[in-house]
Parts: structure tokens; sequence; C-alpha cells
């Protein structure tokens, strides 16, 4: 029998960035504990539920990732890595598992993950409440099933919903994959998995970190409003999290590039910006006018909506302001001699001022903004992209295009990338909810989160076809 879950360890998911906070955490090891001879029982399950495959993950909402690298050569189904998922839009798990070779239906029982909803080592089989299984049924048509196990003895088991269970890359892949409400959307969730032969005196291959938690402190995050969306200078939009997909500019052409975006406060729309102050608007959010028809002095580069998302300001590099709908004009640096470009601006919480922040850190304020702070005076290693205010509008986050962070009034700092060698700039940046947190896009699509700001996609691991222009 497994030991007893021991105190929790934290440990640091694979893919969380530069001092995000921890997702997970592991317990002390823990023996696969699905009875062999439960074999039988999981494949009539199996055959007899009429299974659906589950959503599979989106490849720009995934908000959840975690590797796992396994030795070679300790089982007959030999797997050399696990990948671990959870889509927040379509709310599904997904587990893939890497094989040194090519499955053989007939040498292999099953792929396997045993799941402890209530943290409760004194119930179900060994603890583990539902057991999420994929087998090959009759001429080898794979098929999935998640099962629940009050007990070790299989005679007590039921089927509790579908599960999609696939093989690809000729047969060295594999994947399980099934809804979060099956689970009863547990808030947290405690696993192992393994890839189970045939042969029940042949080792089972298991996940190497045996007993992990994977989500403790993550569905309650990702249930609340936490998300966002990258835009790229030809108006593709990339959702993560809960930030829902509403539709953009893929395949238009358009007269100038995008340079920012704007949000409902609803999270229901959005809005993209041009260079020449053309919008687009997408979802709940309204066009309320523009300056696509006008000759601009100075092109636009950043716009702000109004708290009740009924009109929207943007700003030109010369501090000219432009306001539509019920967005009120507070003032402007138009006719001023700036030392700098303006690069960026934010409204406050009120929707009656807002901020402007020049490439050199000077800020602008206007209407019911306060002043509290500039790097106007101070030497910069990179010019400033970017700046965020707090929940309560009584403080701001200016960013560089290095990732370096400048804090003002009831703003904190939770870390940077100043130090640190990137391979593309910093291009925008975004507070958490909570505003105890931030996350920095890089212009590849690169994210670093820090604070409460979890990691939920990005994509920096393969370039978007355009730069990444904005963070909303």
């Amino acid at each position: 029998m497994p030991p007893r879950r021991a105190p929790l360890v934290a440990c640091v998911i694979a893919t969380v960035l530069l001092g995000a906070s921890p997702l997970g955490a592991t317990t002390s090891a823990r023996s696969f504990a699905m009875p062999r001879s439960a074999s039988a029982v999981v494949h009539a399950l199996a055959s007899t539920q009429v299974t659906r495959a589950a959503d599979g993950p989106h490849a720009d909402s995934l908000c959840w990732e975690r590797d796992y690298s396994d030795a070679p050569g300790d089982a007959p189904i030999d797997a050399t890595s696990y990948r671990l998922t959870y889509d927040c839009q379509s709310l599904t798990w997904r587990l893939a598992v890497s094989l040194t070779a090519p499955v053989q239906p007939a040498a292999f029982d099953s792929l396997a993950i045993e799941i402890d909803t209530d943290n409760d080592p004194g119930n179900g089989c060994v603890g583990f409440d539902v057991l999420a299984a994929g087998v090959f049924g009759p001429n080898n048509v794979p098929k999935g099933v998640l099962v629940a196990t009050p007990t070790c003895d299989p005679n007590t088991w039921t089927t509790v919903g579908p599960a999609g269970f696939s093989a690809y890359g000729s047969g060295k892949e594999l994947a399980l994959s099934f809804s979060e409400h099956a689970l009863a959307d547990a808030p947290r969730l405690i696993w192992n998995a393994g890839v189970v032969p045939r042969d029940p005196e042949q080792p089972v291959d298991s996940l190497p970190d045996q007993g992990v938690v994977v989500a403790g402190e993550f569905l309650p995050a990702t249930s609340a409003h936490d998300g966002y969306w990258l835009v790229d200078s030809a108006g593709g939009v990339h959702a993560y999290g809960n930030a829902g997909f509403h539709g953009d500019l893929g395949g238009h052409t358009l007269a100038q590039p995008i340079v920012s975006m704007a949000r409902r406060t609803d999270r229901d729309g959005y809005w993209l910006l041009g260079r020449d102050g053309g919008v687009f608007t997408f979802g709940d959010a309204h066009f309320y006018g523009s300056t696509g028809a006008l000759r601009l002095n100075r092109p636009v580069v950043s716009m702000a909506a109004t708290s009740n998302c009924g009109g929207y300001w943007f700003v030109a590099a010369d501090g000219g302001i432009f306001s539509f709908g019920n967005a009120h004009f507070y003032g402007s640096t138009g006719a001023l001699h700036l030392n700098r470009p303006v690069v960026s601006m934010a409204a406050t919480p009120t929707g009656r001022g807002y901020w402007l922040v020049a490439s050199d850190g000077g800020i602008f304020a206007f209407g019911d903004a306060h002043f509290y702070g500039s790097t106007g005076a101070l030497h910069l290693n990179r010019p400033i992209v970017g700046m965020e205010p707090t929940p309560s509008g009584h403080g701001y986050w200016l960013i560089a295009s290095d990732g370096g962070i400048f804090a003002f009034g009831d703003a904190h700092f939770y870390g940077s990338t100043g130090g640190i060698h990137l391979v593309s700039p910093i291009v925008g940046m975004r507070r958490s909810p909570t505003g105890k947190g931030y996350r920095f896009v890089a212009a590849d699509g690169g994210i670093f989160g820090f604070g409460d700001a979890a990691f939920l996609g990005g994509l920096g691991g393969g370039r978007p076809p355009s730069p990444i222009v904005a963070m909303g």
C-alpha cells in the first residue's frame, strides 16, 4: 500500500517564468494504486460507455502546463516524457505521453490516471476517487472512460463520464483528455498516472512526479476573471486563460498596422486600434468613431476605454488626445514640445481622467488622474513602452522594453526582467485582477508573470506571424 500523503512541498511548474507563484506541489512518492486485477473491469466499462471525445486543448487557450521527463528503460512500455495541460476555455484536462517505441495494443492495457478529488486518503481506492483510463477496444479502437473508484474492489466501480483517448505520431504518442466538470469541479486534485502493460507481472511506467497536486491554487484562480489577450501588428488576437476569443483581423489587409487594444470591463469584447486611428470592434465592443479618414500630425500609439465602455480615447505620439462616445476630453500635450514621444495611456478607474507616459517615463496627468512620480529625470537603460494603473487608481507601474519596472504610488514591485537578456523586447504589460502581480509580453509573444499573475500561455516557443504589439 502506498504511504499516507506527506506534507506538501512547493514545486515550480516548468512553464511558469521568472518568479510567478508556484501552482503545484508534490507529495512523497506514491505507487500506482489501481489493482492490476481491475483491468477487465476498466475495459468493460470503456466498451459499454457511449463515449464522445472530450474537447482537446485549444492552441491559444492553454492556461496551465507541466512537463515531466521520464528515465528510459524503466518499464516494458517505456515513456520518455509526460505533459499535463489544462485548457481554461474548454475546461479540459489532457495527459499526453511520448513513448520510445510505437504502442503495441496486444501488450498494452491502459493509460491511466488516478485522481484524488477530496484530499482524503482514507476513502476511495487508497485515497483516489476517480480513475481516467484510455484503452484499445475491439479492432484496436481507442476508447476512454472516467470511473468512480469508491473502493479498491473493481466490482464497486461505475462509469461517471466520458474521456477522449487517442494514439498518434505513428503510435508513439498517447493522449487522454476529459472535462473538469466530470470531476465535480473539485478545487483540489492529486494525481498519479502511468502506462500500464497487459502483463500484470510487468511494472507500470509511472508519472515521474508521483502524487502531484495539479490544482491546489490553480483552479480557484482560473475560475476568476483571469486571462489576457495578445494582439499582433496584423490584427491577430490570441486569447489565454478565461479571456474569450471574439474575433480578429486575420486575413484582412490593413491600411496601417495595429498598435493597441482596449477591452470591455466585462471582458465580452475588445477594440483594436490602427496606427492611423482606425478602430475595429469585436464582441460587445461598439464603434464610437475613429480618425481613420483624417490626416494626423503624428500617428496614434495607444487607446483606453471608459469605465462603462461607452467610449474611448486614443493618444498620438505628440500627446494629442482624441475622444469618442462618452469619453470626455480632459487635456493633452498636443500643443507642447515634448522631450520624448508619448508611447502609452491609461484611464483612471472612474473614467474621469487619464495618464499619458512618454518614452523617457515622463508622466502627464489629466482629469482626476493624479501624479505619483515619473522617471523623466532619470537615465534609463531602455525606453518606457507602457504603463498600467493599480486597481485603486492611486498608483501605476511603468515598464521599459527590457522589462524594467518602476512602481509609483500604491503600486508594489513584484519583480522584473531588467537584468535578464531577452530574445525580444517587452512591448506591453497587464496587472492581475487583484493588483498583486503583473505580466509582461515580449514582441515574440513570450509571457513573464510576477506576483500572483500566473502564466496562462504565450507564443514565446513559436514566433507569431507578426510581432506582438499589445496586451489586453
